[in-house]
């Protein structure tokens, strides 16, 4: 696992390009400070789309488990007199 760096986000400011280099070629990850605290991060690509996958797996894991809640299906005329209500 990769170690952030942290830096301020006025440094980062003035280094932008050093900074996407260091993420795009070394896959370090830097996180941005204001005031002393982490505010945001810059990470590469392949971190955010493994990110983005873990998001898709939970949001599917969160909706399977909605379905296995659910009494089942509802006949369409009763769905429309729920909704009317």
């Amino acid at each position: 696992m990769a170690t952030a760096t942290r830096m301020a986000a006025t440094a980062a400011r003035t280094d932008l390009s050093e900074c996407i280099n260091r993420v795009t070629y070394t896959g370090a990850r830097v996180v941005l400070q204001r005031h002393h605290k982490d505010a945001a991060a810059i990470v590469s690509m392949g971190d955010l789309k493994v990110l983005e996958l873990v998001e898709d797996l939970l949001d599917g894991q969160a909706a399977l488990d909605v379905l296995a809640a659910s009494p089942g299906s509802i006949p369409w005329n009763e769905a429309k007199k729920q909704l009317r209500k």
